[in-house]
């Protein structure tokens, strides 16, 4: 946990999420909104001039077991999205078991990728706990809502299913490739059986080799270090995080594993849910919280174009039409 530079004991606790399934959140601390962070192409630490901790308590959280810093049972490899979720939930409680003092603070929720899985179902276990609380007269936690960066929603029109026509809209495949894919009925779908047939497989190994070098998650960069001598972040942040005395710093016990960005351990089993979260957010609109989804749009991964369609899908009312936004003045 990182304290708010500003006024700690009133200020927003804002618990962080990275994705995979199996990826580090401390990605997220020393990447992107930590106070400290190593850069793309670097691999020197400095201080973050667009840290969130200015204005935020922030809370980074590994899910599920065995992620990064984090342990769990000697056979507790195996996870879903259920099972993550209520681990995720136990941890937060004894978070709030140990500082107390937090429980005032507006708790929110915060992530990319893969936390568009754990963010809701966090915040759907949060709101459960509150309504069931207030009924017995226990802990209720101070939830206002949630703010999900590209994140998986809907398997129907999230990641490969709109990944390729991303690829091709920005021109990094071309037409007679990405019109391959419906001609042999290649589908991606997890909600659905894959086509694994050996054509569709081709096609992947083709688009591949298109983007070699790309960075997935933002396709106007490369990826640092695939044919080049520009360090890679990734290394950099287990460099840095394997070091004794940073170890020591954070108070990480001796017999933890070491820090990686996203786990290699072969034990470590996640299969993908055919439901992901789209189904949360229509439980919990009704109850007022503020639920934010921003989709940066060159994102490969967890592209801006299906995140658009399972929006659509929602059949919300607008209650602001679309209008140019941007920063900077």
């Amino acid at each position: 946990m990182i304290e708010s530079l500003s006024s700690p004991s009133t200020d927003p606790l804002v618990i962080w999420l990275n994705g995979g399934p199996g990826c580090s959140s401390l990605i997220g601390a020393f990447q992107e909104n930590g106070p400290f962070i190593i850069d793309d192409g670097q691999n020197v630490i400095k201080p973050n001039t667009a840290a969130w901790n200015v204005r935020a308590n922030l809370l980074y959280l590994e899910s599920p077991a065995h992620v990064g810093f984090s342990i769990g049972g000697a056979n507790d490899f195996n996870f879903t999205d259920l099972s993550a979720a209520e681990d995720l939930f136990a941890a937060v409680q004894s978070f709030f078991g140990k500082f107390p003092e937090y429980l005032p603070n507006p708790l929110w929720i915060t992530g990319e990728s893969y936390a568009g899985v754990y963010g809701p179902w966090l915040a759907y276990n949060l709101h459960t706990w509150n309504q069931a609380a207030e009924i017995y007269n226990q802990t209720t936690y101070n939830f206002k809502g949630f703010a999900i960066g590209n994140g998986i929603t809907d398997w129907t029109v999230d990641a490969e299913p709109s990944t390729y026509e991303t690829f091709y809209e920005m021109d990094l495949i071309p037409k007679s490739l990405y019109d391959q894919f419906a001609a042999n009925d290649c589908k991606f779908n997890v909600g659905n059986p894959y086509n694994t047939s050996e054509a569709c497989k081709a096609l992947q190994t083709t688009v591949s080799s298109l983007i070699a070098g790309l960075d997935i998650y933002d396709l106007y960069r490369t990826t640092y270090g695939v044919n080049s001598s520009v360090p890679n972040t990734g290394a950099a942040i287990s460099a840095y995080l394997g070091r004794a005395d940073v170890r020591a710093s954070l108070h990480i016990p001796l017999q933890v594993q070491a820090w990686e960005r996203c786990t290699s351990n072969p034990l470590f089993h996640y299969p993908f849910s055919r439901e992901a979260t789209l189904w949360i957010y229509t439980i919990l609109k009704p109850y007022g919280y503020q639920l934010m989804h921003y989709s940066g749009d060159t994102d490969g991964k967890v592209p801006t174009l299906g995140t658009r369609r399972w929006v659509a899908e929602l059949g919300w009312p607008v209650t602001q039409e679309w209008q140019p936004w941007s920063t900077d003045g």
